[in-house]
């Protein structure tokens, strides 16, 4: 009797056998009449299945749990019973994961597509593909910003042609078109039916239009909040570099726009990072050219005028320790140095 249970038990879970799983059980299926869970806890009563805890996780489509497992190595018959989420198994082999190249990543999605099928749009993937899904919105940013479609530009008297992109600006960006209300996407990667067709283009660009005017106000309302909170950040960023690097403070580096502009499409944000620290030092070189001599004499000046202040204040503390308790010279001390950083 106890044989026959198991037998039926084992035919319930899909196990026929030592290393023979059933196609139901690895395309992660059901037997009709059955429920894998009260089978598998019959076969663990007759030691056939080693005891694993049970999860309580959600359903999900079959194909992505069979495509996480063999992402990692596994085979989807290695894990009895219910079926582990994709972020288990993230988080289970999350140790392992940084050591992994992003082209083997790719070619495991692509090798994954062809044999479970996890995205049902296609029936193979490309690497053109995942980056399209990826970089979506950001190849947008990077059309927009090649084609002056932003109003980024402007002409100043006296200064001619300034560019002004924050990373507020940015943000208000991307919250009017890919993910704020009423915005072009209604996902993260498909467009809204109604901005596909032509014939709508005008009613499209006055909705467009209103939608800017009311985030409009909504910063300017927000603009004393917003500026504490911009002040406060630049201050204890600032400070924390003082402190870890003062040396960088004067440093040049790549400005928002510049990394957009210089952006390619479907670029990876570790592939743009990797690619402008190369040309870090040429183009460090090239804007050296067009240093003023006249500020850098103005420079050179304040900084000497700085560090004799500060080699005296320094020979006095040394000498006597109590000038630090007089009203502000640790102050001076600490903007005389940073004066002369500057100038360097």
């Amino acid at each position: 009797m106890g044989a026959w249970s198991c037998a039926r038990a084992s035919e319930a879970a899909g196990v026929r056998g030592p290393g023979k799983q059933s196609p139901a059980l690895i395309q992660g299926g059901r037997v009709p009449g059955q429920g894998v869970g009260s089978a598998h806890r019959r076969l663990k009563r007759c030691g056939e299945v080693p005891r694993v805890p049970e999860l309580p996780v959600p359903r999900q489509h079959p194909g992505a749990w069979a495509g996480s497992c063999s992402l990692h190595g596994l085979s989807p018959a290695s894990i009895p019973g219910r079926v582990l989420p994709l972020t288990l198994l993230l988080a289970h082999f999350q140790s392992t994961l940084p050591y992994y190249t992003w082209q083997e990543v790719q070619a495991r999605i692509v090798q994954i597509q062809k044999e479970h099928q996890i995205c049902i749009h296609k029936k193979e993937l490309t690497e053109l593909d995942i980056y399209h899904r990826i970089l979506r919105f950001k190849n947008y940013m990077v059309a927009m910003v090649n084609k002056s479609l932003l109003p980024i530009r402007f002409r100043l008297p006296l200064l001619g042609d300034t560019v002004f992109y924050t990373r507020g600006l940015k943000y208000n960006f991307e919250l009017i078109f890919f993910w704020g209300p009423g915005s072009l996407f209604e996902n993260e990667w498909s467009l809204k039916a109604e901005y596909k067709r032509a014939g709508n283009r005008l009613e499209l660009a006055e909705k467009l239009s209103t939608r800017i005017l009311w985030i409009g106000i909504a910063n300017f309302l927000l603009c004393p909040l917003i500026l504490i909170w911009q002040i406060l950040y630049a201050f204890f960023s600032y400070t924390e570099i003082l402190k870890r690097e003062p040396g960088s403070l004067g440093a040049r580096c790549w400005s928002l726009y510049g990394r957009c502009y210089l952006r390619h499409f479907n670029e990876l944000d570790h592939e743009l990072h990797s690619r402008l620290s190369k040309g870090y030092k040429p183009a460090s070189k090239y804007m050296n050219c067009f240093i003023s001599p006249l500020l850098t004499i103005v420079a050179k000046n304040v900084a000497f005028f700085a560090g004799s202040i500060l080699a005296v204040l320094i020979a006095l503390t040394i000498y006597d320790e109590d000038v630090l308790a007089v009203e502000h010279v640790l102050t001076t001390v600490t903007l005389l140095g940073v004066g002369i950083t500057v100038c360097r």
